[in-house]
């Protein structure tokens, strides 16, 4: 069986041997995506994409009849529960191994647009064929949310048809200088924190991450892990580009209603943010110090394009060591005196013994009651959901998780007895 079949997903068209290769092909997880896929596949057909593959999980609005129709379009159907994929990502996994492997792809979701490096315009063949000189396999990108002023006047049920009316109707976005940036000592060696989305939403306490590597070269063995923003260690151009990202675009509620009353998502905060931003109706008293788009030029006004004093670029530059632990990454995987395969094999017996060691077992029921109400992420049931990263980070989470601190005294009482075994066997 194949991976795709593992992950719970069926194929119902792709485009044949008509759509000729694009410098990238596009990879997205789409559920009630109607109002925004036109507007979506525009902006990526600028870039010069041609390939698109979608993940359709149980829309409901005519997401998946449009795609069936659209050109270049591979459609798979998911399976199975979004939370128990791990919000998606056994999905993205199982796809982008079948047909992104030894490509350059974007993973983003229906409301992410990317804007390319400052002076780049649409020519994205361009921008790769830099990537490939320096050898960097992929971008760092800030993500960066547009707001609509009054949602009062808010959309009829026509969907958006290109970038330009999403920005019409969402124009509202924050400078650089309203983000705080932190340099990580790990990879993607950034993060992008800000209170705007928790002001502008009136949501306590939602302050997300706000960056991702949208654009990247998916090579052999290569996975996304934790989320769709992050993935195996890169080396990362110094170039950046913006992910311009219309979560709040009027409309959006409606599909927000739906996925709070399904409940399947491991946070629930992003949806209910939505609802709460459209209940506000007024969004202008949260939007002072706002800049209004009108073209990347305000990207780089706002500092988020180019490399003036107090761009992203600028912070960015001085804080990518990505190539650094690439190479520290590659030549620890040499030094290993275990064939790739032997390891892969190491470390799924040793995620084998783990699950049936007595530690582990003896939470069972305890850890199956919380996830199944949902009060634990579904990564605390590794014995009934697979972790999509592999056995070797699903075999660290559980001897780093509180279940194995709190079994220590089983396991330290068996070692006392083996000792005490061997000693009279002595």
């Amino acid at each position: 069986m194949d991976t795709q079949a593992l992950a719970g997903l069926t194929l119902l068209c792709e485009p044949g041997n008509q759509c000729a290769p694009g410098p990238a092909v596009v990879l997205c997880v789409v559920r009630n995506e109607r109002d925004i896929l036109p507007a979506f596949l525009d902006h990526y057909r600028e870039l010069q994409i041609s390939e698109f593959v979608f993940i359709d999980h149980a829309s409901t609005d005519g997401t998946g009849a449009y795609l069936h129709g659209e050109a270049g379009v591979t459609l798979m159907e998911a399976h199975g529960s979004y939370r128990t994929s791990y919000d998606g990502l056994a999905w993205l996994n199982a796809a982008g191994e079948k047909h992104c492997a030894g490509r350059w792809t974007i993973v983003v979701d229906a409301d992410e647009f990317l804007i390319l490096p400052f002076g780049s315009g649409k020519d994205l063949a361009g921008v790769i064929r830099r990537l490939d000189r320096e050898i960097s396999l992929g971008i760092f990108c800030p993500l960066v949310d547009f707001y609509p002023g009054s949602r009062t006047a808010a959309p009829s049920s026509e969907p958006y048809r290109s970038f330009a009316e999403l920005t019409e109707r969402t124009p509202h976005f924050f400078p650089v200088n309203t983000v705080t940036l932190r340099k990580l000592p790990h990879f993607p060696c950034a993060e992008l924190r800000s209170r705007i989305r928790e002001q502008v939403t009136r949501t306590p306490g939602y302050i997300p991450p706000l960056g991702k590597v949208p654009l990247f070269f998916w090579h052999e063995g290569f996975r996304l892990k934790r989320s769709s923003h992050e993935g195996s260690i890169l080396p990362l151009s110094d170039e950046t580009g913006v992910l311009c990202h219309f979560k709040y675009r009027p409309g959006a509620e409606r599909r927000a209603k739906e996925e709070l009353a399904r409940a399947e998502r491991q946070d629930m905060t992003p949806v209910q943010s939505v609802l709460n931003a459209a209940s506000a109706g007024d969004l202008s008293p949260g939007l002072a110090g706002a800049s209004e788009f009108r073209s990347e030029e305000d990207l780089a006004d706002a500092g988020w394009l180019g490399d003036a004093p107090g761009s992203f670029a600028e912070f960015w530059i001085a804080a990518n060591q990505s190539r650094q632990e690439w190479t520290r990454h590659l030549l620890k995987d040499q030094g290993r005196p275990l064939a790739q395969t032997d390891a892969a094999a190491s470390s799924d017996r040793l995620f084998r013994d783990l699950l049936n060691s007595r530690s582990w077992r003896l939470t069972y029921r305890l850890r199956s009651w919380l996830v199944t109400r949902q009060h634990l992420p579904v990564r605390h049931l590794p014995e009934r959901y697979p972790d999509p990263q592999g056995p070797a980070e699903a075999a660290r989470f559980i001897t780093g998780s509180i279940w194995w601190d709190l079994t220590f005294p089983v396991r330290l009482a068996e070692r006392l007895g083996r000792r005490k075994r061997w000693r009279l066997l002595k």
